[in-house]
């Protein structure tokens, strides 16, 4: 039976909110089965994934003051593990102001278990009782790896993780007190409120029924990012650095607000991150390949348009493919030690972070839409797709196919981003959209890229010294609209099949086709008689001199080219001969 409660209006808006129920999903069965299909995929593609391992090893090391002899975060998590067996009376102080263990909220295994999906109510019509128990026995060994990342290794190093951080706090403020800078001696609730709060934004489980979060809204979230629980903790220990900041996104959402204090707290977390991590990535960077490469690698990342896409952060590990022996197609590979804590930095674009943060319904649309993968890279055509088994094409600065071209590419491409991450990088490694090593270290939850060049807007490559009024000249046609051409093409005829070359091809014939210009255009833009032309005259001269120029050095690139693909040329064109008959 119903009793009417009555408390304080402040203490009732609170228990309304921590109650409150969805009031759209539970209404529209359409989506509720969205909401649903979006959780098993997630829970499918996360199958065996170890990024939330490494994650989670990142905050314990880079983010928890636990000294050179506490580092390791397995025996943190051992640790941690063991208080909460132990039923820790530090541990029970941190529950009970808010600290969160083993909460699971980007998805749950055992809503998913409790209403069959699409593919079980399918093996079950088809009376396929074999299927129907093979993903049943499937569902359970996910809910147990899934139980055993957030209820067992999350939960140790966020219990760990809170008596360290409290022992810090507490005995800092105690300081303060003796000392005379604080007036009254610390209080222990209060403290330990602000280090739960930290410790749930550092390794995710915001407490969403403290908060006050709208159930409706949450649901949402999920449905739009792939991990709404992670991201929105990520992204609360920046705005929390800035006085009034989150209470402005709680009054917005309709959050309750945090406690005081909360803006010290976060600016002294992020300023022992940055430290560990900065000084962590500069001698790895020096104990890996020494200085001289790193000091062109920061000035090709940061002073260009590639700044936003922060590979100036990573390490360059390039001379460890070479050291095996892979080809990174003249690129740079990178490897993030910072990781998720360079996700807020990723707001400088934040169109790539929304497609590298979208859900699997959501990164499918956007692949349709913007015709592009998560890196920015186009989708190939049919007839790529068809003879070379690739979906994306090389860099992002390739040209994008027309929509309906791209549509099959894009379609497989999808379909293997949404199989286990495992299964999904062996599936590129076979074709050939991905080396090996890039592949294992992906798989075990690595943030490896490529740390592509900046885009040459102009048609020729600027001098690497000296003064160069030729450069000058074509910059100030382009501004003026006279001069549209762009780089040359990096795909070449051969035997009327189009190949692409390598970026080592590509930048040898950029190189010479651009200083054979230059010294023809050079005394030409500083005589008298250049200076009587019009710019559109002008304009015109130099396009025909450029193109020349690319002639002239096109002819060794495409021998080099055809010499170092003729097998494949020649399976293109029996393809093609099939196809014509």
């Amino acid at each position: 039976e119903k009793q009417p409660l009555y408390a304080p209006a402040p203490l009732a808006e609170m228990i309304n909110k921590m109650t409150a129920t969805d009031s759209l999903f539970s209404r529209a069965p359409v989506l509720q089965e969205v909401l649903r299909l979006n959780a098993g995929l997630k829970s499918w593609i996360l199958l065996s994934s170890f990024f939330h391992h490494l994650a989670g090893a990142r905050s314990w090391i880079f983010g928890v003051h636990h000294g050179w002899k506490g580092a390791n975060p397995v025996q943190a998590y051992k640790d941690g593990l063991k208080k909460i067996e132990d039923l820790d009376p530090l541990i029970d102080l941190g529950v009970r102001n808010g600290l969160t263990l083993g909460d699971i909220q980007d998805w749950a295994e055992s809503d998913l278990r409790e209403s069959e999906g699409l593919a079980e109510r399918l093996t079950k019509k088809l009376g396929l009782e074999r299927t129907a128990k093979g993903l049943e026995w499937l569902s359970f060994k996910k809910e147990a790896f899934t139980d055993s990342l957030f209820k067992k290794y999350f939960a140790g190093l966020k219990a760990e993780a809170f008596v360290v951080e409290y022992a810090h706090e507490l005995q800092k403020a105690q300081d303060r007190f003796n000392a005379g800078l604080a007036k009254v001696p610390p209080n222990e609730k209060q403290i330990a409120e602000r280090v739960a709060r930290l410790i749930n934004a550092d390794f995710g489980g915001l407490h969403l029924k403290r908060m006050g979060r709208n159930p409706t809204l949450q649901k949402m979230a999920r449905l739009l990012l792939l991990a709404p629980d992670w991201t929105e903790s990520n992204f609360r220990t920046v705005t929390g650095m800035i006085p009034g900041l989150n209470d402005w996104i709680n009054k917005r959402i309709g959050d309750a607000p945090a406690p005081a204090g909360m803006d010290k707290v976060y600016r002294r977390f992020w300023a022992r991150v940055a430290l560990r991590i900065a000084v962590s990535t500069a001698i790895a960077q020096m104990l890996l390949i020494g200085w001289d490469e790193p000091e062109e690698f920061y000035k090709e990342q940061m002073l260009s348009g590639r700044f936003r896409k922060l590979r100036w952060t990573e390490m360059d590990i390039t001379g460890l493919y070479r050291l095996l022996g892979i080809d990174t197609g003249g690129e740079r590979m990178t490897f993030s030690l910072g990781g998720h804590f360079f996700d807020p930095l990723k707001m400088l674009d934040p169109f790539s972070l929304a497609k590298g943060k979208a859900s699997p319904i959501m990164r499918a649309a956007g692949a349709l839409f913007t015709g592009s993968d998560w890196a920015e890279r186009p989708f190939t055509g049919v007839a790529e797709l068809a003879t070379t088994g690739k979906t994306i094409k090389q860099s992002p600065y390739d040209e994008k196919e027309g929509e309906l071209n791209r549509l099959p590419s894009t379609l497989v491409n999808q379909i293997v981003n949404m199989q286990p991450i495992q299964v999904g990088h062996f599936i590129k490694y076979l074709q050939g959209e991905e080396d090996g090593l890039s592949g294992l270290l992906r798989s075990a939850g690595a943030h490896v890229h490529q740390a592509w060049k900046p885009k040459l807007e102009t048609p020729i490559m600027p001098a690497k010294s000296g003064p160069d009024p030729a450069m000058k000249e074509i910059e100030r046609l382009k501004d003026k609209g006279l001069l549209p051409m762009e780089p040359p093409s990096r795909f070449v005829m051969i035997a009327g099949i189009s190949m692409q070359m390598t970026r080592e091809q590509y930048d040898d014939y950029l190189a010479r086709s651009s200083d054979l210009a230059r010294r023809k255009l050079a005394d030409l833009v500083e005589s008298p008689e250049w200076q009587k032309m019009s710019d559109e005259r002008k304009a015109w001269i130099m396009s025909r001199i450029i193109k020349n120029a690319r002639k002239l050095t096109r002819g060794k690139v495409k021998r080099q080219v055809g010499n170092e693909n003729r097998e494949s040329i020649l399976e293109r064109r029996r393809a093609l001969s099939g196809n014509v008959n």
